[in-house]
């Protein structure tokens, strides 16, 4: 999974204001950026993620990283 792979360090290096979608926004929430969520309603970087069903469907595709992701693990529908 190439294309997962850099697009999850290049969200590492990045901020909020720097990412260009949900997904993105996702993964580095999940990787340890928790500012992402300001206000701990579950939806990271909301210049870019319209809503918790939005990221909810993001946190199913990432599967084991947000499962593993103490940040994420709390929204993952199950």
């Amino acid at each position: 999974n190439e294309d997962f792979t850099e697009q999850f360090q290049m969200a590492q290096r990045q901020s909020c204001k720097a990412v260009s979608s949900c997904y993105e926004a996702v993964v580095m929430w999940c990787s340890g950026y928790a500012r992402a969520d300001g206000d701990s309603d579950g939806i990271p970087c909301e210049n870019v993620c319209p809503s918790r069903e939005v990221v909810r469907n993001i946190l199913s595709q990432l599967g084991s990283l947000a499962e593993s992701s103490p940040i994420c693990r709390r929204w993952i529908d199950r």
